[in-house]
């Protein structure tokens, strides 16, 4: 054997000790690398793009990376191509510190999505991050479908399927998801290839899928999520002979399915949300049943939750989220919030509300978690993104939650009430015919009780008693839709009214109060107008008029013309105000039937109703309003200028769900019915009304 020469061995020797020392010195590059690109992502996520691009730089030098040097790449060229030398001229806003065993989530900042020549997003389905934080958002509207993509501050990079392209990508998109390549995976409801996957550059890498009814087919596609060995599941329905969960190889050949039509579990009727946690368990969001169903990997049934509802875990949406942590984030849509649950269903956290300012949303469409779950990023109808970060620290009590002193529920079925001089609440049952009086001292009046006698009533939508202690009843049934005056032993003394299309004839009276001259104020919500009748029944006129051309969908209205009034107030001065439900608005009228003016604040505004269903006049005047399809209370000056806002939806302290009827007590607490048949007083006196 030939022996190696002196010179061969100072070589060996110093490749060897080199090798040690590389091999030494690489946990510390490593690290310094970890740390520059930490410093990199957090300057990005601020939109501080120069200090990001540096960062990056940086790091390269101690740990290359090709999915680094891609990632820099991109940010270099910037949303138009060219490089990016200055820095934004807004500063950035302060990071609040993330606790990762927080389960609220507080806003951090908004910025808008900045589209091309004055185009929007019409139909904006799905918000989702790539590796490098930036948005991708799956537009649905047939005239503009595409993925389109903006950088981590809103700036538009390019778009997916963009007509000018002469390329038609996509037939009615439903939904899509991101894996750890930056693969985008879309699912279509038409078209000869229902699932498309693409890379992070727009670029078609494959598709699949068969419209058909049959197994190996997909039938009206939805939701779409990623299986573990690269392949889908896909939710067929709703509106689906086959409504399932199916799972397709990564090959596009058909797997298997699991579900059937139906409200048992592990059926479905409307599903729609699909998403898959880190354990490669399914959750399914089923609008039509108004619940969260969980499956193991193999598809059997594990648990269950929600109800259609308002309240804290009562959810009205269809799309999910997973977190890193395996929460399961419910963009409550219908209830214009987010719920965040465990994996089990246990509720965690819930916010947002409706309305233009930040933290509230207007038309809630989705959200996704940033990659380490400290984030979660969200996407209305006005193309805002608002950015909320996870901590511990639970949001400050709202106005209303400060000022709330009590709710009581068991009040289902009842449609109007009044508040009596010594703060007796007196209820009206249209559907069974009763009228109850709940007393300070926890005695009731029932006149249904055996005791009372052959007192009953038609279909009951007002109660109220004069100065006199007489009691007066409106009735609304077809048959006996009238007026009936009681003395204070509740002798019935006088009746009048009757169902009809003249002037003093009634067609649903549903709401009274008298005037300051002691007259009977009668809202009929059929004939868009009150009647007024003196205190022996005798007709002085009507207030207000039918508008034949209210369509309730937010267009201007006309004054003085009325559409479905459910509620009327009168305020010390005679006033009258009224509850324009289909009009969107308040009207009021002077004591003597005179349009003063009208309160109809623009749409999504911080002032703005939505279908209101009453309105009642504190002593100093302040019109509040209940708004019921926005579930609050709206304040404003005695000259109609916006105050505050009080409520949001929800079950909770300072929560509301539908407010249907106000009235005011003694100390100027203000009582409120909601559709759920709960009453909640609020001590108006710990709320600035200035």
């Amino acid at each position: 054997m030939k022996h190696s020469s002196p010179i061969t061995h100072v070589i060996l020797s110093i490749v060897l000790l080199g090798t040690l020392w590389i091999h030494a010195e690489a946990p510390d590059a490593q690290r310094q690398a970890r740390r520059l690109r930490a410093e990199a992502a957090y300057q990005e996520m601020k939109g501080n793009l120069p200090a990001a691009i540096e960062a990056y730089r940086k790091s390269l030098e101690f740990l290359p990376d090709a999915g680094i040097e891609e990632k820099l790449r991109l940010l270099e060229a910037g949303p138009t191509g060219t490089p990016l030398t200055e820095t934004p001229d807004e500063s950035p806003k302060p990071m609040i510190s993330p606790d990762p065993n927080g389960f609220y989530f507080a806003f951090e900042q908004a910025f808008s999505l900045n589209l091309p020549d004055g185009e929007t997003l019409k139909d904006p389905h799905t918000i989702l991050t790539d590796s490098s934080g930036r948005f991708l958002v799956l537009e649905t509207d047939k005239d503009t479908a595409g993925i389109y993509h903006f950088d981590t501050t809103g700036n538009f990079i390019r778009r997916w399927g963009a007509p000018e392209s002469g390329i038609d990508l996509f037939d009615y998109p439903k939904s899509m998801f991101i894996d750890g390549k930056d693969q985008v995976t879309v699912v279509n409801s038409y078209g000869s290839s229902l699932i498309q996957v693409f890379d992070i550059q727009g670029n078609l890498i494959r598709s699949f899928g068969v419209p058909g009814k049959e197994d190996h087919q997909i039938n009206n596609p939805f939701g779409i999520a990623p299986a573990p060995d690269g392949g889908v599941f896909l939710v067929d329905g709703p509106y689906s002979s086959k409504v399932r969960v199916s799972r397709w190889d990564a090959s596009g050949n058909y797997v298997s399915s699991f579900g059937s039509g139906g409200k048992k579990e592990g059926q479905f009727r409307e599903p729609r949300g699909l998403a898959v946690d880190s354990k490669g368990y399914l959750y399914v969001s089923d609008r039509g049943n108004s619940r969260i169903q969980k499956f193991s990997p193999n598809g059997d049934f594990v648990t269950t939750w929600g109800k259609y509802g308002r309240g804290t875990g009562m959810i009205s949406g269809e799309k999910l989220a997973i977190s890193p942590m395996d929460e399961v984030l419910f963009i409550d849509s219908g209830n214009t919030r987010l719920q965040l649950f465990d994996s089990d269903g246990k509720f965690l956290s819930k916010w947002g509300c409706k309305g233009p300012d930040n933290g509230s949303f207007i038309f809630l469409r989705s959200a996704c978690f940033s990659k380490d779950g400290m984030r979660v990023f969200t996407l209305d109808n006005t193309n805002r993104v608002q950015v909320f970060v996870r901590t511990s620290t639970p949001p400050p009590p709202t106005p209303a939650a400060l000022a709330e002193i009590r709710r009581s529920g068991g009040l289902s079925g009842v449609k109007n009430f009044s508040v009596l001089a010594d703060d007796s609440i007196l209820l009206c049952h249209p559907s069974d015919g009763r009228i109850r009086i709940i007393r300070t001292d926890g005695t009731e009046f029932d006149n249904s009780a055996p005791d009372v006698g052959a007192l009953s009533f038609a279909k009951p939508t007002a109660a109220l008693f004069d100065a006199s202690g007489h009691l007066w009843v409106v009735e609304s049934a077809y048959e006996n839709c009238r007026i009936r005056f009681f003395s204070s032993e509740m002798q019935e003394l006088l009746a009048f009214g009757e169902f009809g299309d003249a002037t003093h004839q009634f067609k649903e009276p549903v709401d009274a109060h008298f005037d300051p001259e002691g007259n009977l104020v009668v809202c009929d919500v059929m004939k868009s107008c009150a009647l007024r009748f003196n205190p022996k029944g005798e007709f002085m006129g009507v207030i207000g008029q039918r508008d034949p051309g209210a369509t309730s969908d937010f267009t201007p209205a006309s004054n003085a013309l009325l559409s479905y009034p459910e509620g009327i107030g009168i305020d010390t001065d005679g006033r009258i105000a009224f509850a324009d439900k289909n009009n969107h608005s308040v009207q009021v009228f002077s004591a003597e039937g005179a349009f003063l003016f009208r309160i109809a604040p623009d749409r999504d505004t911080v002032a703005s109703l939505s279908f209101p269903h009453d309105v009642a006049f504190d002593p100093d005047g302040r019109i509040f309003v209940a708004d019921n399809g926005n579930d609050r209370i709206q304040v404003f000056a005695p000259e109609g200028d916006y105050i505050l806002t009080l409520g949001q939806t929800g079950n909770e302290p300072g929560e509301l769900s539908g407010p249907v009827k106000l009235a005011f007590g003694s100390q100027n607490i203000l009582h409120v019915l909601d559709e759920t048949g709960t009453l909640i007083l609020f001590d108006l006196s710990k709320v600035s009304l200035q």
